[in-house]
């Protein structure tokens, strides 16, 4: 058998881009003879580890004078298409291949078509996003082979595939799901089989089977280092290994967890091992860290950098997550006269035209709002108006106080123009009312009536639009369409319009590269802005699986969260050791307002800030100003709504309220209600969003006060109260939760042992920066740390890791601020569906199931009972325990884990209710909600602890 040859560098080695292809060119590429090196190229096939890399050794070899150019190939699906290619003709697959889209496409259709089949129970929610879950574990199932026995059955792929028992492991899956998965992964393949289909992963397996010796004996093999392969991949190259002609790998120096997942780890064969020295650095390497607050500000100084020192050195741009930086890349760096590769292709999605096109389903869903159809109108793709009847239709509807729905029918007797707008209100009532093939015809030709596309920019993607569109009037497409409504077509549409990429004709800076920090390994670079770097992005955050454990996936041959931890520590590491100028920074806040902190692997390098300016937060929320019109009627109304200031619309509703308590006519709240139509009408749509989605808090809040609940959750005012002055439980509850989120999101999937408490100075450190962050003055700062971290007595944090080892031992942390939606978590009310929505501080695991825990830092005695809890006054670990049971698995305990330095550090169990007592006591409220019930209920302490008590007619 041959020997393999492996080169192995350091991952500093400035090299180590090159060195492989340079030993490719010095043992194949050096005959005087051209004809020769011809036929010597054909039969070399390079395996890079990206594309990006790729494009790089093309340019190398341009800027070298390099005549001949080998086979260059990803791993993956580039390599299989490229050993497929070489199989003759005549013995070729004779099925047809599917994409990821249309696959998603006959899942849905199976989905639906034998729901009560797949679903007899009618707990599980059918969302659009449910084929995709499925479709991934069914790759997952292909890509690793897998063949699994559980008590209701089995999953084989393949007979070759590897038998796992998971019986007696009933602790460690969800066995309902995984029922489910198994019948819906046999009526997939069954479909496939009879309609002369394959998918990517069966034409993948069935090149390795076909691959002949003959054919592979004739290559030579390159292969650049590759890590976290799937089942799939280590099948093909171990066939290479074996059969091809020559094989030379390159490896690195780096302590891989799970090595049988890399391309050298699975070889089996004779190897021969080539340490390469360590190449001594040229220069002195220079790195500097900077903080910002936003994303935005870590893409203007790179382009100032860019302009004020020029482009003698080309500008390397990586991030952990590059894509999140496209849209802030194409509204900045034009400004700079830069324009990046990136900018070179966009996705489908952001065409104004395929915009214009998505935006007939969002008009739909928001029932014909005034804002989203007269946008739509306005398009200069639309071709139903006029220009001058364009200019006139915002100011009618406005006149005419058109908000949604029917209200579009006053325009009847208005200008002629006006009667075509109904028209299309017409047209798109009946498309929502239509299914399956019925629904793609008449959605075409909407298009085609509407859409007027001039700029040739606009037609290519618009075209492939339409194909994509198009091709589900075919078999055996059209039938698996048949039950689909406008749900399914807009998830299909927008899915399909994210996923596919056209080039653009712009002109692009190839002093610019733009590339993910997951495809820069074994690259080489003399300048590079690292950016983006925050936690949970470097490394990323484990995934919450709904299926398997952790633990059982590392059993049945996934990588591990380990694994994938030590290659992104990699990627970054070698990054940072192969350049001699690098820029560092991470923001603050995302464009949502969530909050983030730096990312581990920067722990140590001292931070230097470019910005003088104050990050800018922005909280409030956008009011809605149908509910100020109906309580604050008056001359300003038309002013309100095209105010800017937000908190001065808030105030206005506001003053509306105090001055309706006045006149005494909040007496009988539903009375009020009732007196207005149009009022009426809002708070039915708030309570039925509210349906989507309610937390424990909302219905707490509904229990103590209906009124208080009718002001915050209803009309919208909760957030009109300025915090207080000094240090009140609030901020300290805020600093301290996100403490703790921050300190065991680093630990997810370990036991805590004795040894946490020699973590106490990371601890500190996340502490010291959510102090920075969340604290609002100088004073509440000092005091927080004396509390928290203090050096000078136990502080409060130490204490809690103390607590930690003494009652918590060997527990395993499952997951931290973990949420649930109404999608997943519901029950039935009357018949109807109430959605529960929430996030829970801490989810634990001992031998015997989960343990909720709940962060508390006020004193004990406020805590709920569990008498309240039982009557239905308290429904935070009831709702939070029925999420968990649904999603994960059974609880077995629920506590509060009280933080206070006043009453230390304690844990305070609460019983665990029925699901029924549960359901019977949301019900209950959630019907006096439904009935407009909504009377203030009167409390010796409401005047000074209720921060409505100014709107409060009981309180005069």
């Amino acid at each position: 058998m041959k020997k393999i040859k492996i080169y192995k560098l350091t991952i500093d080695n400035q090299e180590k881009e090159f060195y492989l292809l340079k030993r490719l060119y010095e043992k194949h590429l050096k005959s005087d003879s051209f004809l020769e090196n011809v036929m010597r190229v054909r039969k070399i096939i390079y395996v890079a580890n990206s594309r990006d890399k790729i494009r790089r050794i093309k340019r190398y070899i341009r800027t070298q004078t390099l005549s001949f150019r080998p086979r260059l190939v990803t791993i993956g699906e580039p390599l299989f298409e490229l050993l497929y290619d070489n199989i003759p003709p005549e013995d070729r697959l004779t099925k047809h291949v599917i994409t990821d889209a249309y696959a998603k496409i006959i899942l849905r259709h199976l989905l639906i078509d034998k729901r009560r089949y797949l679903f007899p129970s009618a707990d599980f929610s059918l969302s659009p996003e449910t084929s995709d879950f499925f479709l991934d574990w069914i790759k997952k199932i292909k890509e690793y082979n897998l063949h699994l026995s559980y008590r209701e059955g089995e999953i084989k792929y393949r007979k070759d595939a590897s038998h796992f028992d998971l019986a007696n492991k009933e602790n460690r899956f969800n066995e309902r799901l995984l029922s489910i998965l198994g019948k819906v992964f046999t009526l997939y393949e069954q479909f496939l089989k009879d309609n002369n289909l394959v998918d990517v992963s069966d034409k993948s397996w069935w090149v390795i089977d076909h691959l002949k010796p003959n054919l592979l004996k004739e290559y030579s093999f390159y292969i650049e280092h590759l890590s976290i392969l799937r089942s799939i991949e280590q099948n093909l190259f171990r066939k290479i290994y074996q059969q091809s002609k020559t094989v030379s790998l390159l490896d690195f120096f780096y302590p891989f967890p799970g090595a049988r997942f890399t391309t050298t780890g699975i070889i089996d064969g004779d190897k021969e091992v080539i340490e390469v020295d360590k190449t001594e650095r040229e220069c002195f390497q220079e790195i500097k860290l900077h903080p910002f607050g936003k994303k935005e500000h870590e893409v203007d100084a790179i382009a100032k950098i860019g302009d004020n020192e020029g482009f003698d050195k080309k500008i390397v741009i990586v991030s952990p997550d590059i894509d999140d930086y496209e849209k802030i890349f194409e509204r900045i760096f034009p400004r700079y006269s830069m324009y990046p590769p990136s900018l070179s292709r966009r996705k489908l999605s952001q065409f104004p035209v395929i915009k214009t096109c998505l935006a007939i389903f969002e008009i739909i869903n928001q029932h014909f709002r005034r804002r989203a159809v007269v946008s739509f109108l306005l398009s200069p793709y639309i071709k139903l108006l006029k220009e001058k009847e364009k200019r006139h239709i915002d100011r009618i509807t406005r006149e005419e106080m058109i908000v949604s729905g029917n209200d579009w029918k006053r325009l009847i007797d208005r200008q002629a123009e006006m009667s075509r707008v109904l028209n299309f209100i017409g047209e798109l009532t009946i498309l929502k009312s239509k299914k399956g093939k019925a629904f793609i015809e008449h959605y075409l030709s909407l298009l085609d009536s509407l859409l007027n596309i001039k700029d040739e920019t606009e037609i290519k993607p618009y075209n492939k639009f339409l194909e994509y569109i198009l091709s589900f009037k075919r078999e055996p497409v059209v039938r698996t369409i048949r039950e689909f409504g406008i749900k399914d077509f807009q998830r299909i549409l927008f899915s399909y319009s994210q996923s596919v990429k056209v080039p653009i004709e712009q002109m692009v800076d190839e002093r610019i590269e733009m590339l993910d920090l997951e495809e820069t390994s074994g690259m080489n670079f003399e300048r590079v802005f690292l950016i983006g770097l925050v936690e949970g992005k470097l490394p990323k955050e484990p995934q919450h699986n709904p299926l398997f454990s952790e633990k059982l996936l590392e059993e049945m041959g996934f990588p591990t969260y380990d694994m994938l931890y030590a290659l992104s520590k990699f990627n970054f590491e070698s990054v940072m050791k192969s350049v001699k100028k690098i820029y560092c920074s991470y923001y603050k806040k995302d464009e949502k307002g969530n909050v983030f902190l730096e990312s581990p692997f920067l722990q140590g390098m001292e931070r230097e800030e470019l910005i003088s300016e104050k990050d800018r937060v922005y909280t409030l929320l956008e009011w809605q100003m149908s509910t100020g019109e109906i309580i604050h009627k008056g001359e300003v109304i038309n002013e309100i709504l095209l105010m800017e200031d937000m908190k001065k619309r808030a105030l206005l509703i506001r003053d509306g309220i105090k001055r309706l308590r006045d006149e005494n006519r909040l007496r009988n709240v539903k009375s009020l209600l009732l007196s207005s139509n149009e009022f009426h009408e809002y708070v039915k749509k708030r309570i039925d969003g509210l349906s989507k989605g309610i937390s424990a808090q909302g219905l707490e809040t509904y229990q103590r006060c209906p009124y208080n609940f009718f002001l915050r959750y209803i009309v919208g005012i909760g957030e009109l109260e300025e915090p207080e002055e000094g240090l009140d439980n609030l901020i300290r509850g805020k600093v301290i939760h996100k403490i703790l989120a921050c300190f065991y999101k680093r630990r997810l999937a370990r036991k805590i042992e004795k040894n946490l408490l020699n973590d106490w100075e990371e601890m500190r450190k996340i502490a010291l920066d959510a102090i920075e962050e969340l604290a609002p003055g100088v004073r509440d700062r000092i005091l927080l740390r004396l509390e928290l971290i203090s050096k000078d007595y136990e502080s409060l944090l130490h204490k809690f890791l103390n607590k930690e080892v003494k009652e918590n031992i060997n527990h395993m942390l499952e997951d931290v601020e973990w949420k649930f939606t109404g999608k997943d978590v519901y029950i039935k009310c009357d018949g109807e569906r109430l959605g529960l929505v929430g996030r829970i501080d801490r989810i634990d695991r001992d031998n015997d199931g989960l343990i909720i825990f709940d962060y508390k830092t006020g004193i004990k005695n406020n805590l709920p009972s569990n008498r309240s809890i039982d009557e239905g006054e308290h429904f935070q670990f009831p709702i939070y325990t029925l999420a968990v049971e649904k999603c994960l698995e059974k609880v077995i305990k629920t506590a509060y884990y009280v933080i206070n330095s006043k009453e230390g550090i304690s844990i305070e169990e609460r019983k665990i209710i029925p699901q029924e007592l549960l359901i019977s006591n949301i019900s209950r409220v959630w019907k006096e909600i439904k009935g407009l019930s909504f009377e203030p209920k009167f409390k010796s302490n409401c005047a000074t602890r209720c921060i409505f008590n100014e709107l409060c007619p009981e309180i005069i």
